[in-house]
């Protein structure tokens, strides 16, 4: 049989089950699908969804590199999702770019640059990721006045 202790955890678990479906049932519900469309001429950071400036506020961005680009070193001080949506991408950490340290990352690869650790990049072909996180998202350089290694080559 039931000691009085389960019993008591089963009633507990029982309502508080109960309140939060019937919590949920009195708040609409929202969704919203966002389509890949291609970017404006000049166009490079295209918001999809939140507030990346906004604390606490979840956020969605995709940004748009062109072949070849470079991300400098830089940092976040929070942690920042990538997934490829478009192109051939590479991510490398540390504070000084290295391409030997890039690791490809194809359409549909997704990675993370944890907070304060620093990271840069390198566009193989025009690409787009996607970045999400919870806001608020800055960049910030590890080195303002970098100045890349002469034997950096293009893709």
């Amino acid at each position: 049989m039931f000691s009085l202790r389960t019993l008591s955890i089963v009633i507990v678990l029982a309502f508080s089950l109960a309140t939060g479906n019937a919590h949920s049932q009195d708040q609409p519900l929202h969704h919203s699908v966002v389509l890949l469309n291609k970017f404006a001429p000049g166009q490079w950071v295209e918001k999809v969804w939140g507030d990346h400036r906004k604390p606490g506020e979840p956020f969605v961005i995709r940004i748009h590199n062109d072949a070849g680009y470079l991300v400098l070193p830089h940092y976040h001080l929070i942690d920042e999702n990538i997934t490829v949506v478009e192109g051939s991408w590479a991510l490398g950490t540390g504070k000084r770019f290295d391409k030997s340290g890039l690791e490809p990352m194809e359409v549909g690869t997704f990675g993370i640059a944890p907070r304060n650790m620093p990271h840069f990049a390198q566009s193989r072909t025009e690409t787009i990721v996607q970045v999400h996180g919870i806001g608020p998202f800055s960049s910030l350089l590890v080195d303002p006045v970098y100045e890349l290694p002469t034997r950096v080559s293009s893709c």
